[in-house]
């Protein structure tokens, strides 16, 4: 094998494409939200992260994070009370960090909407992965830096609206894998996809609609669908 054949192998040229993909993102959300960092606890984050007792664990175990998840004052939202105890346990009460991380699910989420939207592509219309690359990026770009998502990702509390779109894309995708693929993998797919949408539900109550989001998912893509496509 010479030393180029592996830079041409398919494998590489997705995870490359892909590694590329997930740069520009994160420079977008990087560049766009560095000027928040210092940005102070407002409103709800007041009762939810600096006044509230539940999050300050002073260690990583399951006494103390069980603490945060069902003490808090939105028990309902576990997921994201979990989320905040760990920023505190890091680094207290020091505001850039809760900020980071909200800039991180952000970022996620962002690449995870491409890969939602390339996927789409290719049941839609067969589309091979040079020409579906631009729309699914442009999409996930627009997604990215639009102005309704700074309230998301500025105000500190709205990580519980990030974390449960995060999840949610994340639940669409394993079930679109786990629908178009065959054998044991498939289980693996449908009880991963269940698993994120039940984090998607305990981050935020909107995840109630993941059901009804696959059935028209299913509906429009994915009945005539039989196999994973070999465009991918």
């Amino acid at each position: 094998m010479s030393p180029n054949t592996l830079s041409d192998t398919p494998f590489s040229r997705d995870f490359l494409v892909n590694l590329t993909i997930a740069a520009v993102l994160a420079s977008a959300g990087a560049l766009l939200y560095a000027n928040t960092l210092r940005a102070p606890f407002i409103f709800d984050d007041l009762p939810n992260i600096t006044d509230n007792p539940a999050i300050r664990i002073s260690a990583f175990n399951i006494e103390e994070l069980r603490k945060a998840a069902t003490e808090s004052l939105l028990k309902s939202r576990p997921v994201a009370n979990i989320s905040f105890a760990l920023n505190y346990l890091a680094h207290g009460l020091d505001v850039t960090g809760y900020h980071l991380v909200n800039i991180a699910i952000h970022v996620t989420t962002a690449l995870l909407l491409y890969f939602f939207v390339s996927r789409t592509l290719i049941l839609a219309s067969g589309k091979t992965s040079r020409e579906r690359i631009p729309v699914a990026l442009g999409a996930a770009l627009l997604w990215l830096v639009h102005p309704v998502q700074t309230q998301s990702v500025t105000y500190i509390v709205q990580r519980m609206n990030s974390l449960a779109a995060l999840f949610f894309l994340a639940t669409l995708l394993l079930y679109i894998r786990g629908r178009l693929t065959t054998g044991r993998s498939r289980l693996f797919f449908y009880l991963s996809g269940f698993l994120t949408a039940l984090l998607a539900l305990a981050s935020k109550e909107t995840a109630v609609t993941i059901p009804l989001i696959i059935y028209a998912y299913e509906a429009c893509f994915l009945r005539k669908k039989t196999a994973w496509t070999n465009h991918a």
